[in-house]
């Protein structure tokens, strides 16, 4: 009994001392250039991502409503952001082996 509540004890302090926290620098899409009037213009638009390949990823983003690239209606059809008002579109594999990738910037601790 003894080393079951102790167990329960444990972990009870561990869960309320471990904390998370969110590394990923414009982890929303919240910070570009500018308003997407189409979609594909991820690449040099969103700060703190990239595009590795020659691949052209999707940016959507509220700000232009009525755009092909909108939120929450767009070209893929309806799709409300997570998080704030902007979101990005990948293909992760497609009948040609066509992929899309974007890479994100860390915050340092």
């Amino acid at each position: 009994m003894k080393s079951n509540l102790a167990s329960v004890l444990f972990v009870f302090l561990i869960t309320n001392i471990c904390f998370s926290q969110n590394l990923v620098l414009n982890g929303s899409f919240e910070e570009f250039e500018k308003c997407p009037d189409d979609y594909s213009q991820f690449n040099g638009n969103v700060k703190d991502w990239i595009v590795p390949t020659l691949a052209t990823p999707d940016f959507y983003s509220s700000c232009n409503k009525f755009s092909p690239a909108g939120v929450p209606n767009n070209v893929n059809g309806w799709q409300k952001a997570k998080e704030g008002n902007s979101y990005a579109g990948i293909i992760l594999l497609n009948h040609q082996n066509y992929r899309e990738y974007i890479t994100g910037s860390l915050q340092k601790n």
